[in-house]
């Protein structure tokens, strides 16, 4: 049997969106037998998804399901939706099984508002439930001491202990937004800049702070899945909230020792400054994709920023946490 890392590295390293669009869902992590629940518009396995498990060793651990949209249309309708909803009380998952996007406020909202959502995501639903929104300090992306928090963590899998991760190269803190939190391990060597706090009080979420309210991560982009154009976007408590486009998957980071696995970004136009002092640690992310942390500005390129791959957490027997 697959050991539960193999199995995710497998996983996580096809590209199901260039393939045909569909979505893997580890079903029974913890128990054996495990399975991969696969949604796919037409219910069935196309040759290059089949070929990309196939080589995988994946094969026999594949159930296929009828999926209403593929992942590029309702991460397109997200896109369209997400400058709408400028609302801090609001968060917003992807059902990517069930092929929607869900909305959850504290308050019923207004049919105007809740029409014109609609209208930008057609023809992907919107499900928009009234009920509690979690605060902005139990996740990431929010100021953490001189640093900005990144991304929530799990411990080991996605239902390990949970924690907040950050750079490491920030000072060492004793508490986020309030809470009490303790050290749990760090590195600043080789393709890490990282380290991950445990907090035993604190209830966290998925949540991270964007600049126009929370989002939650539904997915966690790899390195060797991201690609050179992709556009990426960025909170810290310096700069706030900016994009840019990918322009290197091989940077090397700003530190001694580092290696060359640092993803370089460019931002989109001349007036956006991806990266300043204080910046370091925060979220990097498209839509409700996880990408990485914040690590370093780029000298003699002013704007650019370089950040680490979210991927290398698991060195440290952590992931970004993600509902």
């Amino acid at each position: 049997m697959l050991r539960i890392d193999d199995l995710r590295e497998r996983v996580d390293g096809i590209d199901y969106a260039k393939l045909d669009g569909g979505f893997a869902e580890i079903a029974n992590l913890v128990r054996d037998p495990f399975y991969i629940d696969y949604y796919t518009v037409g219910g069935r396995l196309n040759e290059s998804v089949g070929n990309a498990f196939q080589k995988a060793g994946l094969s026999e651990y594949v159930r296929v399901h009828d999926a209403s949209f593929n992942q590029q249309e309702v991460r397109a309708a997200s896109e369209r939706v997400m400058p709408l909803l400028s609302d801090d009380r609001i968060s917003g998952t992807l059902d990517m099984r069930r092929g929607v996007i869900s909305l959850t406020s504290r308050t019923r909202p207004d049919d105007s508002k809740l029409q014109a959502v609609r209208q930008a995501a057609s023809p992907v639903p919107v499900e928009w439930k009234v009920g509690e929104v979690f605060d902005e300090h139990l996740g990431g992306g929010l100021p953490f001491g001189q640093c900005t928090a990144g991304f929530v963590v799990a411990e080991g899998d996605n239902t390990g202990n949970r924690g907040i991760g950050t750079a490491h190269h920030c000072p060492s803190e004793s508490s986020y937004q309030g809470n009490p939190v303790q050290f749990q391990g760090g590195q600043e060597n080789g393709s890490l800049d990282y380290r991950w706090y445990d907090g035993s009080n604190i209830t966290w979420s998925a949540n991270f702070f964007a600049g126009s309210g929370n989002r939650t991560a539904t997915g966690r982009v790899n390195r060797n899945n991201m690609t050179i154009g992709d556009i990426v976007c960025h909170y810290g408590q310096v700069t706030k909230y900016g994009c840019g486009e990918i322009v290197s998957k091989n940077a090397l980071g700003a530190f001694s020792g580092a290696a060359y696995t640092f993803i370089e970004v460019e931002p989109l136009s001349t007036n956006i400054d991806l990266s300043e002092k204080g910046d370091s640690g925060g979220p990097w992310f498209y839509n409700f994709d996880a990408y990485g942390f914040m690590q370093a500005g780029i000298i003699g390129l002013p704007g650019d920023a370089l950040f680490m791959a979210q991927n290398y957490t698991r060195d440290l027997d952590t992931v970004v946490f993600t509902s």
